[in-house]
């Protein structure tokens, strides 16, 4: 095959720098309230299996990323889509923590109209983040906190998906049904709902068998 990886693959599969100079936990944790964008995500990939190294350097990168549409560019260009949906990926049962951090960093990573927006979101479906999402939705379902922004992230993946009407994933439905459940659970958060009414939307609105299987669950 000659295609050649996306830019955002080769930043992210570059040997992480802080592990390479075996960089203590304890000097990274005390820096990470000032490290930069690549300071921020050699951290993150220089430590992962310390989760308190995790939560620290992704609550940096959404810190910056928040109000600067410029820094999610920058992190998007070097591989913090690809590293923090490792992580998700690598820990089976992450804390409520480190899971809310991590799923509002890649809303935020994805949320918006730009170029880089548009490729963490094409990034995160490829990386297969529904699969995860519904992990996390399943996990946490009882904690709003926790699981309102995965159905937020989950609502934004499925609406913006440019795979043409009438597809539809094991995942999605999936999905479909922890929504709707989590839902019913938390019938007094009218912020939730509104995010859980998009998310039913979009899912329905990929195939009539969605479709079919939303007005099944009573969800419509």
């Amino acid at each position: 095959c000659d295609e050649t990886p996306p830019p955002t693959l080769l930043a992210f599969l570059r040997p992480p720098l802080y592990a390479a100079v075996a960089t203590a936990v304890v000097d990274c944790l005390a820096s990470i309230e000032f490290a930069t964008p690549l300071q921020a995500l050699a951290i993150l990939r220089g430590h992962p299996t310390n989760e308190s190294v995790q939560i620290a350097a992704i609550e940096r990168i959404r810190d910056l990323v928040v109000p600067s549409a410029e820094m999610q560019a920058i992190f998007v260009a070097n591989g913090a889509t690809e590293a923090v949906t490792a992580t998700m990926r690598r820990l089976v049962t992450p804390s409520p923590a480190l899971a809310a951090a991590a799923v509002s960093t890649l809303l935020h990573l994805s949320l918006g109209n730009k170029s880089s927006h548009l490729t963490a979101r094409s990034l995160l479906l490829r990386l297969g983040i529904t699969e995860i999402l519904c992990r996390e939705i399943e996990q946490q379902i009882r904690e709003i906190d926790v699981i309102s922004p995965s159905v937020q992230l989950l609502a934004l993946l499925t609406a913006s998906q440019s795979v043409y009407l009438g597809q539809s994933s094991h995942y999605e439905f999936v999905a479909l049904g922890f929504v709707t459940r989590a839902m019913r659970l938390h019938q007094a958060h009218a912020g939730f709902q509104r995010h859980c009414c998009a998310a039913i939307h979009a899912l329905a609105r990929r195939s009539d068998a969605l479709a079919a299987a939303a007005a099944d669950a009573g969800a419509v």
